[in-house]
């Protein structure tokens, strides 16, 4: 799973495997160590939920999603899961994007493996 951080937005790109995970488990986290301490950054769905939510306690973000929306989005071949949250009382708002990873040209073939190559295809991405 990578992770792209900018003003507005988190970003989320899930392989294959992480799609797998995200079904049969109901969330998937990656953990990054850095110089004195921590990133670890994941995606859970809840079913108490009607929209995507994004938190960060600490050194852990978490992106929230209604479990139907997810279950929906993984059988699909939709590429990703869109959404604005607001945050603060300054109705400041925070992307969510949660996509399904294409292949990259400078992956290893164990990479590539774990990428939706075939959706990618699908969209004429490359």
């Amino acid at each position: 799973m990578k992770l792209r951080l900018d003003e507005h937005s988190v970003r989320l790109r899930l392989g294959k495997s992480d799609i797998t995970a995200l079904e049969s488990r109901g969330s998937v986290k990656t953990t990054t160590v850095l110089p004195g301490g921590y990133l670890q950054y994941g995606i859970e769905t809840r079913t108490n939920i009607e929209k995507p939510e994004c938190i960060l306690s600490g050194s852990v973000l978490s992106v929230l999603l209604p479990a139907a929306q997810t279950e929906r989005w993984i059988k699909s071949d939709d590429v990703g899961i869109y959404a604005s949250v607001t945050v603060g009382n300054d109705g400041n708002k925070v992307q969510i994007i949660l996509e399904k990873d294409f292949p990259c040209k400078h992956d290893d073939a164990e990479k590539q493996s774990d990428r939706f190559d075939d959706l990618a295809n699908q969209q004429k991405i490359r």
